[in-house]
């Protein structure tokens, strides 16, 4: 695995240091969310992660503090998220989608949903029940990611809102970028293998760009379509 650089982005970040302004110039992005109590209603945002093939971007919403004024920080994370210019690569994206809306007032737009497209090359139909990431990244021969300890969840549900971020929590926000894109050569060739890895450093094929980036409101809460 190579060394991805972590830089956290909070009230005191300087982006142009970070180089983080530098994102608005990527055509595509993986992303992924933290937060608590994922999946029942009451949920809590914490943690954005923006990827790049070599650096791991995470926009701290605890600090950053969305109700408050808006931040340069958040400006710059809504013009990501909301461009329709860049691709956001995320899988099982209806919970980032629905909190990135209702905490930061972000419309998360432009999303290659790897599960999404899993589910349509593979006659799957419409389902709110995604299949998990590493059983999509194993059916097109990328490398799978190590299973999460939960115990620091079992020994406190609010894991990712204490602050200041603890070594071990920087580790585990790392650690779906840590799936390297070890798809077979061939495939990787086409993009087939690549495009389902975490960080997608290949260009999405164009089967893959026409199905899972046009509408995937099927797959979202029924009240919050927000592709």
């Amino acid at each position: 695995m190579e060394t991805t650089a972590f830089r956290v982005i909070d009230r005191g970040a300087d982006l142009d240091v970070l180089g983080a302004t530098h994102l608005v110039e990527c055509t595509t992005l993986a992303i992924g969310c933290e937060g608590v109590e994922f999946g029942v209603p009451g949920a809590r945002l914490a943690l954005v992660q923006v990827y790049t093939p070599d650096t791991c971007f995470v926009f701290d919403i605890v600090d950053l503090q969305p109700e408050e004024a808006p931040t340069p920080a958040l400006e710059l994370l809504k013009s990501l998220l909301e461009s329709s210019s860049i691709v956001k690569v995320a899988h099982d994206s209806k919970w980032h989608g629905l909190l990135l809306k209702q905490r930061c007032g972000i419309l998360l737009s432009t999303v290659h949903d790897t599960a999404s497209w899993h589910a349509v090359l593979r006659g799957m139909g419409d389902t709110l029940h995604a299949t998990g990431l590493n059983e999509t990244l194993h059916a097109y021969g990328c490398t799978t990611v190590p299973p999460r300890d939960t115990a620091g969840y079992t020994a406190n549900p609010s894991f990712w809102e204490t602050r200041p971020l603890t070594s071990q929590m920087k580790l585990r926000a790392l650690q779906v970028h840590a799936a390297d894109d070890g798809a077979p050569r061939d495939e990787r060739k086409s993009g087939a293998g690549c495009s389902c890895a975490p960080h997608a450093r290949a260009p999405l094929p164009p089967t893959a760009r026409s199905r899972s980036t046009v509408s995937y409101t099927h797959l979202t809460l029924p009240t919050t379509p927000y592709v």
